[in-house]
């Protein structure tokens, strides 16, 4: 599998020969405004020159071809079912800065979660675009230190267990941290105690936490931009969950623990 991207409110997939016949409006005073397909056009170019390979892109434009945002899955692996994935978006309606940004992606569940660490964005303005591409430039280059923090990091997850009351707890915790909705809440705690993918073991670990998290995000309908934020606080409210004092058996209600 690879990264899914998250369409919403009139979004449809696109090719990238589609892309490239999106118009691109005239400069407006402070306002240069990047042809979509440039932005994806850099972050290739700039993946490649580092060494990276890709396997899979997903594009997508709103109908009146405004706004575009992207996925692509590379090969790098960081674990067993989990790789490297890096999204990009751009607008040319002054909604939406250039954005880049990386993270894991989890091929069992289909789910692409990006962390804040590894974020771009520049504004549409003079030399936007040149400023745009360095930057990215030095995100793909602290990639290798990122690479390690991530696989560390999914290593953590799979190991550290948690007990039912735990679980409950931090998806208690998930709503009020607006990971997710009250509506998705039943459904994390089925996905929980059932997953509906083999993660690799059975045992109730972060990891299974994780996913039970974003099985149920991957489903939502949430347009990509609010679906990477959520995805987002979900990575640092998991961060927390593999604190050692946090996964004590015997401790308190991680909710209410400093």
């Amino acid at each position: 599998m690879s990264a899914t991207l998250t369409l919403h409110r009139g979004a449809v997939v696109v090719s990238e020969a589609e892309l490239k016949t999106v118009p691109t409006p005239p400069q407006e005073g402070r306002y240069f405004p990047v042809p979509h397909h440039r932005v994806l056009s850099l972050t290739r170019e700039r993946l490649a020159e580092a060494g990276y390979t890709e396997t899979k892109a997903q594009l997508g434009l709103t109908k009146d071809g405004r706004r575009f945002f992207g996925t692509l899955t590379l090969s790098y692996p960081l674990s067993p079912g989990v790789s490297l994935a890096v999204g990009v978006r751009n607008s040319t309606d002054k909604s939406l800065c250039l954005g880049w940004c990386a993270g894991s992606h989890v091929f069992v569940c289909d789910n692409l979660a990006f962390t804040s660490e590894l974020t771009v964005k520049r504004r549409h303005t003079t030399h936007g675009e040149f400023d745009f591409g360095v930057k990215v430039s030095h995100a793909i280059t602290a990639l290798a230190d990122f690479k390690k923090a991530e696989a560390d990091r999914i290593v953590r997850m799979q190991t550290a267990q948690l007990t039912e009351d735990q679980a409950l707890a931090w998806i208690v915790r998930g709503l009020d941290r607006k990971v997710i909705h009250a509506r998705q809440l039943p459904a994390v705690v089925a996905e929980w105690r059932k997953p509906s993918f083999d993660y690799g073991s059975d045992d109730p670990t972060v990891w299974r936490l994780f996913n039970a998290f974003t099985t149920v995000l991957g489903k939502s309908r949430a347009n990509p931009f609010d679906h990477a934020a959520m995805t987002t606080r979900l990575g640092d409210m998991i961060a927390m969950t593999t604190r050692p004092e946090l996964l004590v058996v015997e401790s308190n209600d991680p909710t209410t623990a400093a």
